[in-house]
């Protein structure tokens, strides 16, 4: 929903009446709002503002009408500080399709906004460009995240398969919790605990590794592997996780991270994470690529769902 002036006054007119009675379906609230000001409610297609409430999560219709707790703190006067609050809820809410093109670092190229979306936000001059790049920016993390959970899923739901084909009887502890310090407990024919990294093939060779994993695999030494998968980047895109996006899958020869990790001193301790690149020599080959296939989702669903269901 394009947060244009009479959006965010419906919007208004909606947590208003939300907050001040109880509604226990969608026409009794529609009917309260306009009640509260006839003049600007006629003005105003309340009906299809509550519809997108409920679509976008800022609203839910259970027992009774509930308003998500920001927008419910902008409900008390339709003064302009508020009404751009809310266009900002709205923004954040459901993104238009041209916003990551038209915001470019700190500054927003108003051309590659369609007329007509521009001057229904016209309104929100002279805070508009800063309520885009506020909000592409938010986008940007979050669609990050979600690439980089479904870019880590897929690899740990690759090698499952992999190790399933050749025979291994193997648990997907990280969907149970990331406790652990890795990813996938190897119980038959012969134990063994698995980290899995994931990247595209930018970055093969590198990954990202916590304090926890790291100390996890000194606990259990040699029993404790690092595999990466190197996936196509046009995985990234795809609808579903094809064999062909699987690159190459490679092991981290024992005792790597202890010969590349440097240990704490009384100068220097890492706390979280750290970021390894081990030289060529220490990766090999590993076997389950033979046996890599793909999956029923894509990278972006699995990040979205952050599951393998």
């Amino acid at each position: 929903m394009l947060p244009t002036h009479g959006a965010a006054s419906g919007t208004f007119l909606l947590s208003n009446a939300a907050r001040a009675t109880t509604y226990s379906d969608a026409a009794s609230w529609i009917g309260g709002a306009r009640a509260r000001s006839s003049f600007l409610a006629g003005a105003l297609n309340l009906e299809t503002c509550a519809n997108e409430l409920v679509r976008l999560n800022l609203a839910e219709l259970v027992e009774k009408v509930v308003i998500r707790a920001d927008l419910a703190r902008l409900s008390d006067a339709a003064d302009r500080a508020t009404l751009t609050a809310i266009a900002g809820i709205l923004l954040a809410a459901d993104p238009p399709p041209w916003l990551t093109q038209a915001v470019q670092g700190r500054d927003v190229r108003r051309e590659y906004i369609p007329s007509r979306d521009l001057a229904a936000l016209s309104w929100l001059d002279p805070m508009l460009d800063d309520l885009l790049i506020v909000t592409a920016g938010a986008t940007l993390k979050a669609d990050t995240s979600e690439l980089l959970t479904g870019l880590g899923l897929a690899g740990e739901l690759i090698i499952m398969q992999a190790l399933t084909s050749c025979g291994f009887e193997a648990i997907h502890v990280a969907l149970i919790s990331d406790m652990f310090g890795y990813d996938i407990e190897v119980l038959k024919p012969c134990g063994g605990r698995i980290e899995v990294k994931t990247t595209t093939e930018a970055n093969a060779g590198a990954f990202h590794i916590s304090r926890h994993e790291y100390e996890t695999s000194l606990r259990f030494g040699d029993g404790w592997h690092l595999l990466q998968v190197v996936l196509s980047p046009a995985v990234l895109e795809a609808p579903t996780v094809r064999a062909e996006h699987v690159k190459s899958i490679n092991r981290l020869i024992p005792g790597a991270l202890r010969e590349i990790v440097a240990p704490d001193t009384g100068e220097f301790r890492w706390s979280i994470s750290a970021s390894v690149a081990p030289r060529r020599g220490l990766w090999a080959p590993s076997s389950l690529y033979d046996s890599a296939g793909g999956l029923s989702k894509g990278v972006r669903e699995l990040g979205r769902s952050g599951s393998a269901l």
